[in-house]
């Protein structure tokens, strides 16, 4: 009886211009929806001059810097998690990682407040040291 009774509803609400979706019936997003999601992240970049290579972490207010990517001539040679490791005696906050090559590479925020655009950031890879500077926000979407 109950099929009987909504065989046939979609089309008739069609025919009338309307929908389940219109009449609040189906509100949730889809699963594309859902698994799309955007992060307000802010760029820092800079060179190691003795190197010769030039560095871009990746700063989000909800993981802090999370990655840097270190290239050389516009090509990239290697990248690295970073992980909150301690603070400076200036209560500057401290972050490491190693490369896939195992080479060491500390970011340190030269700043004890949170990071934001125009903050200076040191970082060392294989100990030899550069400075940057952290750019502006942007949207990451983990939408391919």
């Amino acid at each position: 009886m109950v099929g009987f009774l909504l065989h046939g509803w979609p089309q008739a609400l069609q025919r009338l211009g309307l929908s389940l979706f219109s009449l609040g019936v189906l509100t949730f997003p889809s699963a594309e929806l859902l698994a799309v999601q955007r992060t307000l992240v802010m760029s820092c970049s800079g060179s190691i001059t003795a190197s010769n290579l030039s560095f871009t972490a990746v700063y989000s207010s909800e993981e802090g810097f999370s990655d840097i990517q270190l290239s050389r001539g516009g090509t990239a040679i290697a990248a690295a998690q970073l992980s909150l490791g301690g603070r400076t005696d200036s209560d500057q906050d401290i972050w490491r990682g190693t490369t896939y090559g195992n080479a060491e590479v500390i970011l340190i925020h030269l700043s004890a407040e949170a990071a934001k655009p125009g903050d200076a950031i040191s970082v060392s890879h294989n100990g030899q040291w550069g400075r940057g500077q952290c750019d502006g926000y942007y949207w990451y979407s983990n939408q391919a």
